[in-house]
């Protein structure tokens, strides 16, 4: 995928539109920057598959033709190379508001061709903006937690204009401050949720593009938007940077009549401003409707200057509804509580049909566990809930600008609702399915399916921590759980599009935020706890912490912590080793660089006590870190224990993104840097090696010391045989159960495996007691816990999220061990199959579709077959024996 490509001389398209004797072959699967016909504004690259029912395909040239309203716009010209995805456009610069046609024709090995067509559509440029921000004149409650007693009714802005005649094309381009559904003429738009998503909103706005040319009629038209708080003026998520108090839109239709004229009608003060009997929609507390309260007088808006070099069109699938769960259960509880019970922890909300009198109120309450005898449960602080205050006529209910984190509601107030009328709808980023698993062993693939819905509750715009208590875009999750997230959805628009908010909010200084986007709260929290970190009686917990009323966050560097600002070096990485994806690494290399040179500077800067000052300057051994976090059986109160490991988590996680950033440099062909970060690497191992190795304290024996020190090679001869001894005899003390946090954990049992303990990391992996991942699956878990403990031996739920993904990265020892499907060139374009079958499972399936297409490992006892998708090669290693084989469906006894 990664070789050099040579470029012939061009040679007409329709010389290269020949046919071979496979005529079977053909192009599938096209995609503009790996979405189907998107709206692009900058950066745009070509991916697409090949199938054919031959084996042995490979590619030898492609060739793409980019055509406009003005002809030809880019011919690549016959291009030698197996490359099939991150295709990069190289020609001149595409004029703005059009639709682009693309033709990818592919000539094999063989000499066989094929070719197929898409299309994409350019956005708006800075120069194309007519429209103007315009703002509700509406006093607010800005950034407040509501409550009945503090509202912020949703906003309806509207105007009508008029259509003189056919149309040829309609297209919208809208946006706002808030989130917004756009209404034409009493419809929605499209079934997308919460645009224009949740980016750094200071330097990042998206907007949405619609064709909206079904929807309108010659005559007089309305338009509508319903505007909500959505994260930008919520308490919680409000972004650094952002101090607007009131909702604002911004939105530009474009029509072409069928005569060639153009018009224009945009956003320009005209229209009409409504409170909507929508008193709240927030997405943390819930929604509250009063269906008996008509829309108030309208307001005039008022027209800001705010600024439009910030927006970019979306770079990212919408958020929609993906997939809708009828009601399993009903359950009267021990409190008489009516309890419905959807059999799946979700992200999402209810639908739900209503019959009740005029003024009736009901109240809809989420939760994603009951107590130990069968009773609601409120797990968070956030309410979760709906009220909906009936107008006496027969209403099919849904909330519009929340989600809650659930598995059961609990409806009060209502007296005429049957199991049939409520529905919970799961809403998730839409993304390709890449990925499947099953085998022998139930409990394993109940596992399997918690981490997959883990995956979908938590990819709503961004990737968050959990659906229901933070939401929050916690960059250490993401370091955590992302190999894994990509085997088995497309993630790299999702990745493409939060890295771009990622590099927005890092400081000048090289500082990465530990959420992003980063919030204020968040900011402020981290400054806080770094102020306090060192002094005698630390910050305990968020009421230490959280800002009192009128306390400013500013002041002092913005630190970065070890193990969550990585990730910004880690995360590119791996989408480049699972995908390819060598544009990115280009993307984020002037950040990885402004990181590492941080780490570095602050390393150098400032003293942590080691021996001697020449190995001091090379460890990251001072301020704040979470240190590995939530390890088993070592939690204290808010963020006490964070010492306890900090000290070892930093200087690791400090070598190793520089080391990685050195590797990186050397792919990248930048040389000079890539000696340079060699260089300091190599200074950090040694003073690791003679400061933090051989360290002993109260705090030594803890799993994550050894597992990492041993993952990140850290330690070499007899230490790392040493090291290898500890960790088993850590294991073994501890009756095969998980002893690791956050940080440790992706490495356990693929360390257990490095040293040829396969036997303790099967162990490990089955032990169904707590600590452990089938523990969670015997007590019912539907999606993977933030806490190994949350629920007790006896049924007793702690007060903690149920729905965190991060522990589900388990799935890429599915992967890479059980199956034994691992990556031998970036992007799967050679890769090894041996599958370990230590385990002893009667059959196991692993399907995951890389960037060439399907890979499919299935076996029993003593048959293999593996699929190969065109374009790349597979080493097969089955019963001792060792097979190099290209495209197709192979058999192996």
């Amino acid at each position: 995928m990664a070789e050099a490509a040579k470029q012939k001389p061009k040679d007409g398209l329709k010389e290269q539109l020949h046919f071979g004797r496979n005529r079977d072959m053909k192009l599938y699967h096209l995609r503009v920057n790996h979405r189907t016909n998107p709206c692009v504004d900058g950066d745009i690259e070509f991916s697409w598959r090949i199938s054919s029912e031959h084996k042995n395909i490979v590619q030898r040239s492609y060739r793409i033709l980019v055509e406009g309203e003005k002809g030809t716009m880019w011919d690549s010209g016959t291009v030698e190379s197996r490359r099939q995805s991150f295709v990069a456009y190289d020609g001149p610069k595409l004029p703005s508001k059009s639709e682009y046609r693309y033709t990818v024709t592919v000539c094999t090995a063989d000499g066989d061709s094929s070719g197929a067509s898409g299309r994409f559509y350019t956005g708006l440029d800075l120069a194309d903006w007519k429209a103007c921000w315009v703002e509700s004149t509406f006093m607010r409650n800005p950034h407040q937690m509501l409550s009945d007693g503090i509202e912020n009714p949703v906003l309806s802005f509207t105007r009508g204009f008029e259509i003189r005649g056919k149309l040829r094309s309609a297209v919208m381009y809208a946006t706002c401050y808030g989130v917004y559904h756009l209404i034409i003429n009493g419809e929605r738009a499209d079934d997308r949720e919460f645009a224009p998503e949740f980016t750094a909103y200071s330097k990042l706005l998206y907007y949405q593009r619609y064709d909206v040319s079904g929807l309108l009629h010659t005559g007089k038209n309305k338009l509508e938007m319903l505007v909500g708080d959505g994260w930008y003026f919520n308490s919680q998520t409000v972004p650094v940077g952002c101090d607007h108090e009131k909702p604002a839109i911004l939105y530009q239709l474009e029509l072409e009549y069928a005569d060639g004229t153009r018009e224009t009608v945009f956003s320009d003060g005209s229209e009409e401003c409504r409170q909507t009997n929508i008193l709240y929609s927030d997405l943390f507390v819930g929604e509250k409707i009063d269906l008996t309260k008509p829309y108030s007088e309208p307001l005039r808006p008022v027209l800001c200057d705010y600024p439009f070099d910030i927006l970019r069109a979306q770079a990212l699938d919408p958020v929609r509804a993906v997939e809708i769960f009828s009601v399993k259960k009903v359950i009267q509880s021990p409190k008489g509580e009516l309890i419905y019970d959807f059999g799946q922890v979700i992200a999402g909300r209810c639908r739900v049909l209503l019959r009740e009198e005029r003024g009736t109120e009901v109240r809809i309450h989420h939760t994603e566990v009951l107590d130990k005898d069968g009773n609601y449960f409120a797990a968070l602080s956030s309410r979760q809930r709906e009220t909906v205050i009936c107008s006496g006529e027969k209403t099919l209910y849904e909330p519009i600008f929340t989600f809650h984190g659930f598995r059961y509601i609990m409806i009060e107030g209502a007296r005429n609702i049957r199991p049939e009328d409520v529905t919970a709808v799961l809403l998730s980023t839409e993304k390709e399915n890449k990925g499947g698993f099953n085998c022998s062993n139930p409990k394993l693939n109940r596992l399997y399916q918690n981490i997959r819905y883990s995956q979908r509750n938590n990819m709503m715009s961004i990737p968050t921590d959990c659906p229901q208590r933070e939401k929050a875009g916690w960059t250490g999750d993401v370091l955590v759980y992302n190999a894994a997230s990509m085997l088995n959805e497309e993630m790299t628009p999702f990745y493409e599009s939060w890295l771009s908010s990622l590099l927005a909010d890092q400081q000048e200084s090289g500082a990465v935020p530990i959420t992003c986007p980063s919030t204020k709260m968040y900011d402020f929290m981290l400054r806080k706890i770094s102020r306090e970190y060192d002094k005698s009686k630390p910050a305990k917990g968020l009421e230490d912490i959280l800002p009192a009323e009128g306390e400013s966050a500013a002041g002092g560097e913005l630190p970065s912590v070890a193990g969550w600002s990585d990730v910004i070096i880690e995360l590119p990485y791996s989408m480049y080793r699972l995908t390819g994806n060598d544009l990115i690494l280009k993307k984020c290399l002037p950040a990885m660089k402004k990181y590492a040179n941080q780490l570095i500077r602050t390393a150098a800067m400032r003293r942590g006590g080691a021996s001697l000052d020449e190995n001091d300057r090379y460890l990251w051994n001072t301020g704040f870190h979470f240190g590995e976090w939530l390890v088993p059986g070592k939690e204290k109160p808010g963020f006490e224990a964070c010492k306890e490991t900090a000290w070892y988590i930093a200087p690791f996680y400090a070598f190793r993104s520089v080391n990685l950033l050195a590797e990186i440099c050397e792919k990248l062909g930048d040389e000079k840097s890539a000696a340079y970060y060699g260089s300091i690497a190599r200074k950090m191992k040694a003073a690791i090696e003679a400061e933090v190795l051989p360290l002993q304290h109260e705090y030594a024996d803890y799993m994550g010391r050894y597992i990492l020190a041993l993952a990140f090679e850290l330690v070499d001869g007899d230490l790392e045989k040493e090291y290898a001894g500890k960790l088993i005899e850590l294991i073994h003390s501890n009756d095969y159960r998980i002893g690791t946090g956050f940080l440790a954990t992706p490495y356990i049992l693929k360390v257990l495996d490095s040293i040829g303990r396969h036997d303790l990391a099967l162990k490990v992996l089955m032990n169904p007691n707590c600590p452990g991942w089938l523990y969670e699956v015997s007590m019912g878990a539907t999606t993977i816990w933030e806490s190994w403990s949350a629920v007790a031996p006896d049924g007793t739920p702690q007060k903690i999220s149920f729905d965190h993904y991060a522990f589900g990265i388990v799935d890429e020892y599915f992967f890479s061990v059980l199956a034994g499907v691992r990556p031998l060139e970036p992007g799967f374009a050679r890769f090894e199959v041996s599958p370990d079958r230590v385990i002893g499972l009667d059959r196991l399936k692993r399907e995951f579709i890389c960037e060439a297409g399907l890979i499919s490992v299935e076996y029993t006892d003593s048959v293999l077959t593996v699929t190969v998708p065109p374009n790349t090669r597979a080493v097969i290693k089955w019963n001792g024996e060792t097979k190099e084989v290209g495209s197709g469906t192979w058999r192996f006894e």
